[in-house]
């Protein structure tokens, strides 16, 4: 896996990945999308009005079928990785440090440490900050 210290995954609703995203990316980490890769595949076979098609498609090629598609194209000087829209599905507990962000009580995998989202959105972005850039 070439020179990649660390791969975070989130997990939770867009704006809540999308702050810690930004966190994370001022922080020097690398962004891949799963969903970018699903829809140049659906580009490719014409399926773009079915991308869960497509992904689900992926998932019974193998389970790690998208990741293993995204980290070839991490650069080399990369070392410090972001998956921003994960699905239970795509977690590699071996590999990467997974978190859901959200207020709701939604059962996850022991493996996925729950990041508390409180009203207050600075609240939120220090919370962030500490856990995930300590």
């Amino acid at each position: 896996m070439k020179n990649i210290k660390k791969i975070i995954g989130i997990i939770g609703n867009e704006e809540d990945r999308n702050i810690v995203t930004n966190i994370l990316l001022n922080k020097g980490y690398y962004k891949i999308s799963i969903i970018d890769k699903v829809k140049e595949i659906a580009k490719l076979l014409k399926l773009e009005d079915n991308l869960d098609l497509v992904r689900e498609r992926g998932y019974k090629v193998g389970r790690l079928y998208w990741i293993n598609l995204l980290l070839p194209s991490v650069p080399n000087d990369k070392n410090l990785i972001l998956i921003d829209d994960l699905r239970l599905e795509d977690i590699v507990e071996k590999i990467m440090k997974v978190y859901y962000v959200s207020n709701k009580n939604i059962v996850m995998p022991d493996t996925v440490e729950k990041i508390e989202r409180p009203e207050n959105i600075d609240d939120f972005k220090k919370i962030v900050e500490k856990i995930l850039t300590h």
